[in-house]
């Protein structure tokens, strides 16, 4: 996120948004028992779709190298 961005999202709405994503089954979250954190992992063919974009509907950014990192 852009520092704008940062600014405009507090804490709460950013997990608002992850229980919604969750809910809706685009996102998967795995909790470690020993340290208790949570991490999040698209669905597969999700993952398929943003990086197909057959649509033109996901954007690119500065974070586009990070994004293939995570891939």
């Amino acid at each position: 996120m852009n520092n704008k961005q940062k600014e405009l999202m507090s804490t709460s709405d950013l997990i608002r948004a992850l229980e919604v994503l969750e809910k809706n089954s685009l996102i998967e979250s795995n909790r470690d028992s020993v340290t208790k954190e949570i991490s999040f992992t698209l669905q597969p063919v999700i993952k398929k779709y943003i990086l197909t974009d057959p649509l033109g509907l996901v954007h690119t950014s500065d974070t586009s190298s990070e994004l293939a990192i995570a891939s």
